[in-house]
């Protein structure tokens, strides 16, 4: 998941490519080819959210056999 918090981001995943503004986030697979572009002079910035995946129950605690 991405979300832009200043600024102007092109996001290409696969062959499409989404303009985001400020407030505008999208979330894809993260597997997927994709890439980050600020077509502007000024600054921008993004939060960036990876989930992975969890074997299992995630709530329960983790124990080495």
């Amino acid at each position: 998941m991405v979300l832009v918090t200043a600024g102007t981001f092109d996001i290409t995943i696969g062959f499409d490519t989404c303009r985001l503004q400020p407030g505008d986030s999208i979330d894809f697979p993260s597997t997927m080819p994709h890439r980050y572009h600020n077509p502007t002079s000024h600054t921008a910035r993004a939060v960036t959210v990876i989930l992975y995946d969890c074997p299992g129950d995630a709530t329960s605690p983790h124990t080495a056999p």
